[in-house]
């Protein structure tokens, strides 16, 4: 696939007065600058910002109603409520909420909806079903909710108050609740719009505990630690790929550390069912190993067993819950990757026609639900168009949507809203349901307004390198700089690097697949340790390389601790 190269130019003023502050390498500062950072207030602020440099949580619209209520529901022994979402951050976010009530000795009870008997979202048949059952009369929503106009509206006629904590985008009249916390929605002036959902809920925490404080609620019992929330925090928060900067870089770093040390029963179990080194447990073992596992039985099964994990008060439980994780995540790929398969062969097939349009969208009758919008997000990528999996079931059709970085995909959807029976989500990823007999029309409809709103360039993939790194510069030092800028993920990527004339030694292969040398350039005698994995069959013997491009990392497979190059991509000779 085509791809632009681009080489970041910082502001070398900004570069050299950051560096000599720190202080740091010009490389570092480098990063700091490409990342936005174009201060020595702001690169330090970065660096080392911890919890208590979070924002007040009262600046949230909704939140003083909220806590207000909530304190009412615990002084009265209310039955409380909490309803979730069925991926990770809905998860996370339950999890969080229901372990902080239960210590303030609140009746508090959960559910999470299945996703294909119930569907997104709180409706109208929870309010009757669920909440009138438990005999609820304070309903929270995290991760969902903010349009859900006819549950709210079933909520006020049973007499049950309604608080949403959401952070999807809001529409223009949002639900008639008694509390929206929605740092999306119209007139808050939080500033705090790229929360995922569970940070949502922990900013309703903190104000909750200090409204409860100024109450003298902790008298009488022990006052939550909410910082020692963050892991669950931290592992909603990368799974739903929301910005790593700001509040959710500060969240993030604190419950890595976390994940580092002994945690909650259920997470400890996770973290060993995906064989992960729990002291170089990263942001990346998060969204690549533990996210999945959590989100595979909302997919495939019921999400209930993975708040089950989260909840688990004992190793025993928890182990054997995680195993079941486990195996329903191999499900999962295995069906991933025969709808994944599926879908190239219809594009192979259709080859002469899709190469001319600016979108895809494909629908199958027997396409998994749960599994489609993975599969979404893994075509979108291949094919670099925006894409729309739709799985059928008699006349409707339930479609999950990807997008490129250069199209707003909820705003996209917006105008093709008179098409579907409901719809929502975000920037680069979206959900709806549809009749089918109106698909050909949103077909026609949603490629007219990805060419309206894209440029040509945007189906181009963009790599952004960093800056040009002679082999000779690549120090642990740097490296241990490198380390201080994570977590990397959306919004504050691993840096990447790009070397020229690079040549390669003591090549051998692992697996036959992952191809390990040493890399240096011509007439130098320092060699740095590589490795590509996946390597192409046309460059597994290559001896000289035009450019690499590749990320720095240390080596903790062998305990050296040594600078570590994992090569991105190369172009020999």
């Amino acid at each position: 696939m085509t791809r632009n190269i681009n080489t970041r130019q910082p502001d070398p003023s900004a570069v050299t007065a950051i560096a000599k502050a720190l202080p740091c390498s010009d490389i570092a500062a480098s990063l700091l600058v490409n990342r936005g950072i174009l201060s020595v207030k702001q690169a330090r602020h970065f660096l080392s910002a911890t919890v208590a440099d979070l924002p007040s949580p009262f600046s949230m619209k909704g939140i003083d109603t909220a806590v207000a209520r909530i304190h009412s529901a615990l002084i009265n022994h209310e039955t409380i409520l909490v309803f979730g979402d069925y991926d990770a951050d809905g998860i996370t976010a339950t999890a969080l909420l229901v372990g902080f009530l239960t210590q303030a000795g609140a009746t508090v009870r959960h559910h999470l909806p299945h996703r294909i008997l119930e569907g997104y979202g709180l409706k109208p048949r929870h309010i009757t079903e669920v909440a009138a059952t438990h005999k609820a009369s304070l309903l929270i929503t995290v991760d969902c909710g903010i349009t859900s106009h006819a549950a709210a509206l079933a909520c006020r006629e049973a007499g049950i108050d309604l608080i949403i904590t959401d952070h999807h985008q809001a529409p223009a009249e949002p639900p008639t609740a008694l509390a929206v916390i929605d740092p999306a929605q119209a007139g808050c002036p939080s500033g705090l719009g790229d929360l995922a959902g569970v940070g949502v809920a922990f900013y309703l925490l903190i104000a909750l505990r200090a409204f409860l404080r100024e109450k003298g609620f902790w008298k009488t019992r022990p006052e939550p630690n909410l910082k020692a929330c963050c892991d669950l925090v931290a592992i909603g928060a990368i799974a739903d790929i929301v910005p790593l900067t700001g509040e959710n870089r500060i969240l993030v770093r604190t419950g890595l550390e976390l994940l580092r040390t002994p945690s909650r029963p259920g997470i400890e179990a996770l973290i060993a069912g995906a064989k992960i080194k729990k002291p170089a447990l990263s942001a990346e073992d998060v969204a690549f190993r533990l996210a999945p596992r959590l989100n595979a039985p909302g997919r495939i099964d019921h999400a209930a067993t993975a708040l089950e994990l989260l909840l688990a008060e004992t190793k025993e439980v928890a182990v054997k819950i995680a195993g079941r994780l486990n195996r329903l995540n191999t499900k999962r790929q295995m069906i991933e990757e025969e709808i994944s398969g599926e879908i190239q062969q219809i594009v192979n097939d259709r080859i002469n026609t899709i190469k001319e349009r600016r979108s895809l969208v494909l629908a199958h009758r027997q396409w998994h639900q749960g599994v489609i919008g993975i599969a979404a997000s893994r075509a979108a990528r291949r094919y670099s168009l925006p894409v729309a999996l739709i799985t059928i079931s008699g006349d409707m059709g339930i479609g999950s949507a990807r997008s490129i970085p250069g199209l707003h995909l909820y705003d996209a959807l917006k105008g093709c809203a008179r098409l579907f029976e409901d719809f929502g989500g975000h920037a680069q990823a979206a959900g709806f349901r549809i009749r089918m007999e109106n698909l050909a029309a949103f077909e026609t409809q949603f490629e007219y307004i990805v060419r309206q709103q894209t440029t040509p360039g945007d189906f181009v993939p963009a790599v952004e390198v960093d800056c040009e790194l002679a082999m000779d510069r690549i120090t642990n030092t740097l490296v241990r700089e490198i380390e201080g800028l994570s977590p990397f993920g959306a919004g504050n990527p691993e840096p990447l690097f790009s070397a020229r004339n690079v040549r390669a030694s003591d090549t051998f292969m692992i697996n036959g697949r992952h191809r390990k040398m040493t890399l240096a350039h011509p007439g130098t005698d320092r060699g740095i340790a590589a490795i590509w994995f996946n390597t192409p069959a046309s460059h597994q013997e290559s001896s000289f390389f035009r450019r690499i491009l590749f990320r720095l990392r240390q080596d903790t497979w062998n305990g050296s601790g040594a600078p570590q190059i994992i090569i991105e991509d190369a172009f020999a000779e």
